[in-house]
C-alpha cells in the first residue's frame, strides 16, 4: 500500500513538473516572439526632420513638398510621385550631416501610401573631412504595405574610417503601380541602434506557403 502511495505521489509530482513545462513555457515563448524594443538614445542630427517646408533638404525629379499631409505635427511631408512621364524618379537628399568614423547610426523615417504596395529606396553617401564624396553607400529597399497608414522604416549605418559627413537620400524609381504616391515624414538620424515604435507581435500563420519571419522562424503550411 505504501508502495502504491509513493508511486502515486511520484506520478503527481511528475505531472506537476510537466504541467509547469507545458502550461508556462508557451506564455514565455509568446513573449520571446516579440523582439526587445531598443529605444533610440542618440540625438536626432537631421536638419528639419519634420519636413517643415524644404529647409535642409533638396527636391528633385517628381518629388515635391506637400503641406496637406503630415505624420503628426502638421508640418507637411515629402511626396514621391508615380507615374513618371518625364524624369523617371523622385529624389530627396539631405544636407551633409557630421558623423564620427567607425560608429553605428540609425537612419529612419515614416512612410505612407495611398496604393500599396509601394517601394522606395533609403540611400546614403559618405563624405571625407573636405566634403568630397567618397562613395555611395548601400541602397536599402523599403516598402509601405498598408494603405493610408504611417509605417516606420529603419536602417542602420556604420561609418568607415574616412567618413566625416553623411548625406541621407530617398529615391523612388519606376513602379508597376501607376496610381500611387508615397509620403515621407519624421526623419531621424542619430548615433546608436533603436526604434521609435515597438515591434508588432507575431500572429498565427494562416497562409498557404512556407514563410520566414524577421526573427528567423520558418513555418511550413501542410
Amino acid at each position: 500500500m505504501l508502495k502504491n502511495k509513493t508511486s502515486l505521489l511520484a506520478f503527481f509530482l511528475l505531472f506537476h513538473i510537466l504541467g509547469l513545462v507545458f502550461f508556462e513555457v508557451p506564455g514565455a515563448n509568446a513573449a520571446a516572439a516579440v523582439r526587445p524594443h531598443l529605444k533610440r538614445t542618440g540625438v536626432n542630427l537631421v536638419t528639419n526632420p519634420d519636413v517643415n517646408g524644404a529647409t535642409g533638404w533638396g527636391i528633385s525629379g517628381d518629388a515635391s513638398y506637400d503641406a496637406t499631409v503630415s505624420r503628426d505635427a502638421g508640418t507637411g511631408s515629402f511626396k514621391m510621385t508615380t507615374p513618371y512621364p518625364n524624369t523617371g524618379f523622385s529624389y530627396v537628399p539631405s544636407v551633409l550631416i557630421p558623423v564620427e568614423p567607425g560608429k553605428t547610426y540609425t537612419y529612419a523615417m515614416d512612410a505612407r501610401t495611398d496604393a500599396s504596395p509601394e517601394i522606395f529606396s533609403m540611400l546614403f553617401s559618405g563624405f571625407d573631412e573636405n566634403k568630397v564624396n567618397l562613395a555611395n553607400g548601400t541602397s536599402f529597399g523599403a516598402a509601405v504595405s498598408v494603405e493610408n497608414e504611417w509605417q516606420e522604416n529603419v536602417k542602420f549605418i556604420t561609418t568607415d574610417a574616412n567618413t566625416r559627413f553623411i548625406q541621407l537620400r530617398v529615391a523612388k524609381v519606376l513602379s508597376p503601380r501607376t496610381d500611387g504616391h508615397i509620403w515621407l515624414d519624421n526623419f531621424y538620424f542619430g548615433e546608436g541602434v533603436g526604434f521609435e515604435q515597438p515591434p508588432t507581435p507575431k500572429v498565427p500563420f494562416d497562409g498557404s506557403i512556407t514563410r520566414a519571419d524577421e526573427l528567423g522562424n520558418v513555418e511550413i503550411k501542410d
